[in-house]
């Protein structure tokens, strides 16, 4: 194999191991000498495809393929695949359903489905801070919880950001909080708790965040070699009935952010002559 095919080797190992795998590990995946694994990191690492944790001596996914990761998302019909989901998910918890990805300093978030309008998917943007009134099937109105396309959130005040930042590594999670907080955001607590939380949330596969007048549970969308390049998440007021069930609440976002993590992976290639 040539050492293309290596690298992609190493992507894809690394991109299934949150955790990430020391030089000597990826070297009896590969089943290569340490030495010539080591050379292939290196170069890997100089184009910002992996990163090395220095406290642990293990690679992980680097910044520049999870900007890829994205990239491709955004450009491989993503609506086309998600649309379906994402108005089922809403149907089915009557709450706003949201997909966002990483953005340079925040979460970006890239469509919304409001529940009852799932008539309509929301690609454009409105004006920021305003509440959309949709009219029940019952005749009274609903207030969406306004997530205006485009816009970027900080990590730490959704639940899907919470979900993006524990799918990196601890340094590439302090490098987006502190180019977050270089943009005028408040600097943001790093003590244990939160790593703790975010520890939590890589190993149960979701997050929820709730606050004094409304909540959200978010989960990781898989993209390319595994890796995390969106997260679907439901949100809406604490008023709404739907919160009583949290338990069935968080197996729903879960199935369908794996419903469209499994349509990524099994969307049909491009076919060039």
């Amino acid at each position: 194999m040539n050492s293309l095919g290596r690298a992609l080797q190493v992507l894809e190992i690394l991109g299934r191991q949150p955790c990430g795998l020391t030089n000597a590990q990826i070297s009896r995946h590969l089943g290569i000498a340490t030495s010539s694994c080591s050379y292939l990191l290196n170069q890997l690492e100089q184009e910002g495809c992996v990163s090395r944790e220095p406290e642990t001596g293990r690679y992980e996914v680097g910044m520049r393929l999870v900007a890829l990761a994205n990239g491709a998302m955004r450009a491989s019909g993503f609506r086309r695949l998600s649309g379906p989901v994402m108005y089922q998910l809403a149907n089915d918890t009557h709450l706003t359903v949201a997909i966002s990805t990483l953005g340079r300093d925040g979460v970006l978030f890239l469509e919304r489905v409001d529940y009852p309008d799932t008539s309509e998917f929301h690609s454009s943007s409105s004006a920021a801070g305003q509440s959309r009134t949709s009219r029940a099937p019952s005749g009274k109105s609903w207030v969406g919880y306004q997530i205006t396309i485009g816009s970027i959130m900080p990590f730490l005040t959704t639940a899907s950001g919470r979900v993006l930042l524990a799918s990196l590594s601890r340094s590439q999670a302090l490098e987006m909080l502190n180019r977050e907080s270089g943009n005028g955001s408040e600097p943001p607590n790093l003590g244990p708790e939160l790593w703790h939380e975010l520890a939590a949330i890589r190993q149960q596969g979701y997050a929820v965040l709730s606050r004094p007048n409304f909540r959200s549970i978010a989960a990781p969308i898989a993209g390319p070699a595994g890796v995390t390049c969106a997260v679907l998440a439901i949100t809406g007021p604490l008023s709404q009935p739907a919160w009583a069930e949290m338990d069935h609440l968080i197996s729903l976002v879960k199935a369908a952010a794996k419903e469209i993590s499994r349509r990524i992976a099994n969307r049909p290639r491009a076919k060039y002559p």
